[in-house]
C-alpha cells in the first residue's frame, strides 16, 4: 500500500514547482513511510510514498520502469500475483523482482490496459505513463477500493492518493457546496463523482482514463450487474456451504500474502470472526487487533470466552476524551467530513498494530452490503411491495430532496442496473439483487472502503477486505434467496442465512440465536459527543450554508455530521487551533464531558 502524486504541465517545470511538490508529497507520507522517490522531467513530476509489504529490496521503488521511457505509479495489492506471475513466465516475460509492481507494469506493457484490467484480481489504483509519447493510463478497481484524486485546469494536470496534496499545490481551490449540502441531508454520504472540493474529482470504481495528446477518454471496464446470471444457483445447502468455504478460504490465503506482519481486525461478529476462522487455517499465529468501549460493547468479550479460535487477541480500551482529538486527525488525513463515527477508535486499533510492528490487517467489512445484513435492510425485504425502484435504505438520502445530486445519482444508478441485470423469476431476489449492486457501486465505494482507507492509513497500515474477492461476490450474488433471507428459527428470519450457518459451523456452535440476530448498534462514542446541549450551535458556520430547520437537531445523526463539518470548515477556512475551536464551539457542560 503506498500513495502517489503525479503532475502534468503544459510548460516546463522550475525549481520552485520541484520544491512544491516535494512538500505536497509529503502531506501523504503516512501512505508510505518506508521509501519516498520522484521522477522530474521536463514538463512532468510523479512522486511516491512507499510502504513495503513485498519485496523489501529498492529494486521494487516506484515511479517503477525497466526502460527509461515508461514509469509507474501504483497504489494496492495484486491478490492473484502467484498466478500472474507463473503466466508472464509462461509468456518468457522475465521478472527481476518478487513485487506485484513489477507484474503489472509488464501487464501493462505487453498487454495493454484492457487485458491487464481483465487479469489482475485486487484493489489499486495506478498511472502509467510513457515520457516519448505522452500518453497517461490511470485506473481503479472494481470496487473503489485505493483512492485517486483529478485535478485538471488550463496548465496543469494532477493525480493524487490523497485530496490533501492536490490542495497544497492549488491553494485557490472552492469548496463543494452541493457535496456539503449531499452530506448532511443524506446523514453522512455524498456521491462517488464528488469530493468536497469543486475543482477535484475521484477517478470512478471500474473506470480507466487515457490522456494523449490533449484528448481524454473514459472508458468503463466492470459493471457490477453483470455478475449477475440467469438463474440462481440450483445446489443444496451442504453444496453452498462447501463452495462458499472453498471460495472464502482461497480469498483469505491470498490475502494473507505479504513479506511482513499481517493481523487482523476483529469485532466479535460474524462478518469478523468468520474471516479470523479461515485466516486460522492459513496462518496458526495470528493476532487479533479488538476494542471494548467502557458501557456500549459487548460482543468483542466474547472472543476468548465462548468461540471456537486460538486467536491472540490484543484489547485497546477507547477514552471518551479522547475522541474529538482523534475525529479532528481523521478529517484533516481525509480531506473531508466522516461519514460515521467508527473511525477514532479504529485508528486507534491500527496504532496499537503499527506499534507491534504489523503492516498488514485483514478486515471483516463490506459483506453486509450484498448479503442483507442489516437491520433496515432485512426489514425492507420484509416490506416488499413489488416496487422494485426503491432503493435500500444505504441509499435513500433520508433527507435529499428530489432535485438534489444525490437523488439523481441514485436514480441513475438504479435505472441503469434495472436495465442491465438479468432478471430471475423470483421478483423478491431481483429486488435484493437491484440493492445489493446499488449498495456495492454506491455505498462501499462512496463510504465504508474511504473510510477504511483514511484510519488504517492515517497510522500508516495497509486494510485488506477478503469478502470484496470477486468470485465471492458474484457467488453471493447468484444465491437463491432462501441462501439470504430465510427462517434462522421458528420465530425469525434474518437476512446474512448462509454466512451465519457456516459461522455457526465453524466458530460459533455454542452461541445463543441472538449472537446471530441482533447487532450491537453504534459501537464508538459518535452518539456521545452529538448532544447538542453540548454544543454552542448558533456559532456553527456550516448553519449559514445549509439554512436547517430546528427539527434536525433532533437526529443526533445530523449533528455528529455538522460537528464533522463544522471541523472540516475549520480546517479549511478558518484555521484556528483545535483549542481555540473547541474553545468557541463547546458549551461549559462540553468542555467538562469531551476535553
Amino acid at each position: 500500500m503506498c500513495g502517489f502524486l503525479a503532475l502534468f504541465r503544459k510548460n516546463n517545470i522550475n525549481d520552485d514547482d520541484k520544491e512544491l511538490f516535494k512538500t505536497s508529497l509529503k502531506q501523504q507520507k503516512q501512505r508510505g513511510p518506508d521509501s519516498t522517490n520522484i521522477n522530474f522531467g521536463l514538463d512532468y513530476m510523479l512522486g511516491h510514498n512507499r510502504l513495503v509489504i513485498l519485496d523489501d529490496d529498492p529494486r521494487s521503488n516506484q515511479p517503477f520502469t525497466k526502460d527509461g521511457k515508461s514509469f509507474l505509479l501504483y497504489n494496492g495489492e495484486i491478490y492473484n500475483l502467484s498466478k500472474l506471475r507463473r503466466y508472464l513466465y509462461s509468456e518468457n516475460i522475465p521478472l527481476s523482482t518478487t513485487s506485484d509492481t513489477e507484474v503489472l507494469y509488464e501487464l501493462l506493457i505487453n498487454y495493454g490496459i484492457d487485458k491487464t484490467l481483465s487479469m489482475i484480481e485486487g484493489m489499486f489504483s495506478f498511472l502509467l505513463y510513457n515520457s516519448k509519447t505522452k500518453k497517461i493510463i490511470v485506473a481503479k478497481d472494481k470496487f473503489g477500493q485505493k483512492p485517486l484524486f483529478i485535478y485538471q485546469d488550463q496548465c496543469d494536470l494532477i493525480f493524487s492518493s490523497s485530496l490533501k496534496s492536490i490542495i497544497n499545490i492549488k491553494s485557490n481551490i472552492e469548496l463543494n457546496i452541493d457535496a456539503i449540502r449531499n452530506y448532511i441531508f443524506s446523514q453522512g454520504h455524498i456521491t462517488p463523482e464528488q469530493t468536497f472540493y469543486k475543482q477535484i474529482t475521484p477517478l470512478y470504481a471500474g473506470h480507466y482514463l487515457t490522456f494523449e495528446k490533449d484528448r481524454k477518454v473514459v472508458k468503463r471496464y466492470f459493471s457490477i450487474e453483470n455478475l449477475i446470471e440467469d438463474k440462481s444457483f440450483n445446489i443444496s445447502k451442504n453444496d453452498v456451504i462447501e463452495r462458499l468455504s472453498e471460495i472464502l478460504s482461497n480469498s483469505v490465503k491470498e490475502h494473507l500474502n505479504a513479506d511482513c506482519k499481517v493481523g487482523i481486525l476483529v469485532s466479535g461478529g460474524i462478518d469478523s470472526m468468520l474471516i479470523n476462522s479461515f485466516a486460522e487455517e492459513h496462518n496458526k499465529d495470528l493476532t487479533g487487533f479488538t476494542k471494548l468501549s467502557s458501557e456500549i460493547e459487548n460482543i468483542p468479550k466474547l472472543i476468548n470466552t465462548e468461540f471456537k479460535s486460538n486467536l491472540k487477541v490484543q484489547n485497546i480500551y477507547p477514552n471518551k476524551k479522547n475522541y474529538l482529538s482523534r475525529l479532528f486527525d481523521y478529517i484533516d488525513f481525509a480531506g473531508r467530513p466522516a461519514p460515521w463515527g467508527g473511525g477514532p477508535p479504529l485508528m486507534d486499533l491500527c496504532k496499537k498494530a503499527r506499534e507491534m510492528d504489523f503492516k498488514v490487517l485483514l478486515s471483516g467489512d463490506c459483506v453486509d452490503e450484498f448479503s442483507a445484513g442489516y437491520l433496515p435492510s432485512i426489514k425492507t425485504l420484509e416490506q416488499f411491495n413489488n416496487e422494485l425502484s426503491v432503493p435500500d435504505h444505504l441509499c435513500l438520502g433520508k433527507y435529499c430532496n428530489v432535485e438534489s445530486s444525490f437523488f439523481s445519482y441514485q436514480q441513475e444508478l438504479r435505472k441503469r442496473i434495472m436495465k442491465n441485470m438479468k432478471r430471475s423469476d423470483n421478483v423478491l431476489l431481483d429486488y435484493f439483487r437491484f440493492n445489493s449492486c446499488q449498495n456495492i457501486e454506491f455505498h462501499l465505494q462512496e463510504t465504508n472502503l474511504p473510510h477504511s482507507d483514511t484510519f488504517s492509513m492515517y497510522e500508516s497500515i495497509e486494510l485488506r477486505n477478503p469478502y470484496l474477492d470477486v468470485q465471492f461476490v458474484k457467488f453471493v450474488l447468484n444465491l437463491s434467496l432462501e441462501n439470504i433471507y430465510s427462517s434462522w428459527n421458528i420465530n425469525k428470519k434474518t437476512g446474512k442465512f448462509i454466512l451465519k450457518k457456516l459461522a455457526k459451523l465453524r466458530y460459533a456452535n455454542q452461541c445463543h440465536d441472538s449472537y446471530f440476530l441482533n447487532k450491537e448498534g453504534t459501537r464508538n462514542y459518535s452518539y456521545h459527543i452529538s448532544n447538542k446541549e453540548l454544543w454552542n450551535l448558533d456559532k456553527f458556520s456550516s448553519l449559514k450554508i445549509l439554512n436547517l430547520e430546528q427539527y434536525f437537531f433532533d437526529d443526533w445523526k445530523i449533528i455528529f455530521n455538522l460537528i464533522n463539518l463544522e471541523i472540516f470548515l475549520n480546517i479549511n477556512i478558518e484555521k484556528k487551533s483545535r483549542s481555540s475551536f473547541l474553545e468557541d464551539m463547546l458549551t461549559e457542560r462540553g468542555k467538562n464531558e469531551l476535553l
